[in-house]
């Protein structure tokens, strides 16, 4: 269930509200999952776990709080779903989402193996683990979800490293993370206050922590560290393990592997004001945006210096203002407004993705009307937000639409958490490999056919093409290299076997 968000807090200070803190985390990390939004909370003064937890954003979830739902320390989790009920095609139901919210919480009569935790990432085993606890027959698998897995695993782990009255809880997880193939994070919570958090060895998803004089607090991204006055901060690396029991102690839980950091998490997920180990997104996303502007087919023309520039907001914004620096061009902010409410429709099911399409951008007539426009956007995976994109801008006049990504064509499933885990979906991969010397000139003709057939006009002009940012760019703006980082959905070079997955 990549790509949710996790984070801890530690509260240094009676004066200091671990909860808000935790709700604040949780918000500012709202991009990575709208689906449900939970915290576990350990109360010493009470000496319980409690779990809040529900569907929908931060905001309507935590508006009211349970009576006497407190604590000094918190895990969060923000979900969106790419496994379990309430993911895939399905409709969900609140029942469903509500049994899939995270943080899970498991309550035992003994307070070392009462625990509450949250996972982000996703388990290319999952499958295999399945089985093997449906063959121990003493766990009841009620989802689908890599957490559930993840949960009863831990569980066995702790009785097996009980000895006498105590239990090793660091032992216990390595015992678990040291089952797991593919990406994740997770945080763990348990009810004698210990806290730890543990990052895969390939380091495929982010994970920051820091502290100041208040607060100790991990978070997915570094923005969420940022609004709790956290400035100071550090990735967890690979098959690190980070523990606060009465101090902060970070040890290395498993043999690191090499580095596989996702390369669309920078272009898509992330949130443009964090920091990445590969520099900050903003940096990331304007390098792409100028290097997309250097190969700009369009160059050639002797009308290119007529062209407008607008972004698909959110995320193709940062990266359309710097292909128009670089080009010379007028950079329309405002021609396409983004509603935030209507959600991302990357992260929404098949059966949703049209109608959250349809409600979360508006293109203003006065903006487009006439113009030869250029349109960056992050990515173009599935074509749903191009092509409707397209039949707007047709609709409001607009003479032609050039559509430009900032990431290369996606071709390839991702078993690692991203919500394009089948090829049927890849519109690059539909367009056939024979003719793939032409490709970005079928894509092209692909959506000129579809905003046609849309439009339903006899008399319908427009010029429509598509150009990709190459892969040696991505890697140029990120200022890595093909071995560190995961490059599997472009290429199909995955940092461990698939097909034992």
């Amino acid at each position: 269930m990549a790509d949710c968000g996790v984070g801890l807090v530690v509260a240094k200070k009676p004066s200091v509200n671990a909860i808000e803190a935790a709700e604040v985390i949780e918000r500012k990390l709202q991009h990575r999952g709208d689906l449900s939004a939970g915290i576990v909370a350990h109360d010493p003064d009470k000496d319980t776990l409690q779990l809040h937890s529900g569907p929908g954003l931060v905001e309507e979830v935590f508006r009211t709080l349970p009576d006497g739902f407190s604590g000094t320390r918190c895990i969060t989790h923000n979900r969106y779903a790419t496994a379990g009920s309430a993911s895939g095609n399905s409709k969900h139901t609140p029942a469903e989402i509500q049994r899939d919210a995270q943080p899970s919480l498991r309550i035992h009569g003994r307070r070392a193996k009462s625990f509450g935790q949250a996972f982000n990432g996703n388990m290319a085993n999952k499958a295999q683990l399945q089985e093997v606890l449906r063959e121990q027959r003493d766990y009841r698998l009620e989802s689908n979800t890599d957490t559930e897995v993840v949960k009863h695993l831990t569980a066995i782990a702790l009785k097996e490293r009980e000895q006498s009255r105590e239990i090793d809880t660091p032992a216990a997880l390595q015992r678990v993370a040291s089952q797991l193939q593919g990406s994740y994070c997770m945080v763990y919570l348990n009810g004698r206050g210990d806290m730890h958090a543990v990052r895969d060895p390939y380091g495929w998803l982010p994970f920051w922590y820091g502290e100041n004089d208040e607060l100790l607090a991990a978070a997915s991204e570094t923005r969420a560290l940022k609004a709790l006055g956290i400035n100071t901060f550090q990735p967890l690396q690979r098959g690190e393990l980070l523990s606060f029991t009465d101090h902060l102690e970070v040890t290395q839980l498993l043999e690191q592997q090499r580095r596989a950091s996702c390369i669309f998490e920078h272009v898509y997920f992330m949130h443009v004001s964090s920091e990445t180990e590969e520099g900050p997104v903003y940096l990331i996303r304007r390098a792409l945006g100028e290097a997309l502007a250097d190969d700009e087919p369009l160059r050639s023309r002797s009308d290119f210096k007529s062209f407008k520039v607008i972004a698909i907001p959110q995320t193709g914004k940062t990266a359309a203002a710097a292909y128009a620096e670089r080009s010379g061009l007028l950079f329309d902010e405002g021609a396409i407004i983004r509603d935030d409410y209507a959600g991302r429709s990357f992260t929404k099911p098949e059966n949703e993705r049209w109608k959250i399409r349809e409600l979360k951008h508006d293109v203003v007539v006065e903006a487009v009307k006439g113009q030869r426009l250029i349109v960056v956007d992050d990515s173009i995976v599935r074509s749903t937000t191009a092509e409707g994109i397209g039949y707007d801008l047709y609709a409001a006049g607009a003479e032609e639409v050039h559509f430009r990504s900032t990431f290369p064509p996606v071709k390839h499933a991702c078993v690692f958490g991203k919500d394009f885990p089948t090829l049927d979906e890849l519109i690059a991969n539909r367009i056939s490999e024979s003719e793939i010397d032409t490709f970005e000139e079928r894509l092209g003709e692909h959506f000129y056919a579809g905003i046609r057939a849309r439009a339903n006009d006899l008399n319908f002009q427009l010029q429509v093409s598509v150009h990709y940012a190459t892969l040696k760019m991505v890697l140029n703006a990120l200022h890595t290299t093909e071995n560190q980082v995961c490059t599997g959905c472009v290429n199909g070079v995955y940092p461990i076997d698939v097909s034992l997955c």
